[in-house]
């Protein structure tokens, strides 16, 4: 069973696996492959000396592991931008923009609360034996509509 937000679609060989393909079912959480994240996003401005510090929510740092960040400069470039300090005790750092430089974060957490860890989402499940040879999707690979797992499953008529 897939969370709100995601489909199940044929994989590279649909005759025989599915592939999970997931959405963000809100503003702040997304689920890629067998992770589940959670992403917070904001702008902060340099100060002077071209240098900022985001404060993220409390319980971001306890609920999440192994983070990414982006940062992306407003008005003008920052080529040497970079994160200076790595989240720790509710914040990270940014250095190396321009002064007074609006700087775009984003900054991403494997979940790792109790219902994150049992709850990942396989990447790709075989088909059931009954559902072999048939397409979720026929038309999306340009097979005909008898290709399709509907019609493999729809009642034959007399």
């Amino acid at each position: 069973m897939l969370p709100t937000g995601g489909a199940l679609g044929d994989d590279q060989v649909p005759q025989i696996a599915t592939a999970s393909l997931i959405r963000p079912s809100s503003g702040s959480v997304l689920s890629i492959f067998t992770q589940i994240f959670q992403l917070c996003v904001g702008v902060v401005t340099t100060d002077s000396a071209g240098k900022a510090t985001v404060e993220l929510p409390d319980w971001f740092e306890t609920l999440n592991r192994d983070f990414r960040y982006q940062l992306t400069p407003i008005g003008g470039g920052a080529p040497e931008r970079q994160i200076s300090k790595k989240v720790a005790r509710g914040s990270f750092s940014i250095a190396d923009a321009r002064p007074d430089q609006e700087i775009s974060w984003q900054i991403t957490g494997i979940r790792q609360d109790a219902w994150a860890n049992e709850n990942r989402i396989p990447v790709e499940e075989t088909k059931p034996k009954a559902e072999r040879g048939a397409y979720l999707d026929h038309a999306g690979f340009g097979k005909p509509r008898s290709a399709g797992l509907a019609a493999k499953n729809a009642p034959r008529i007399a």
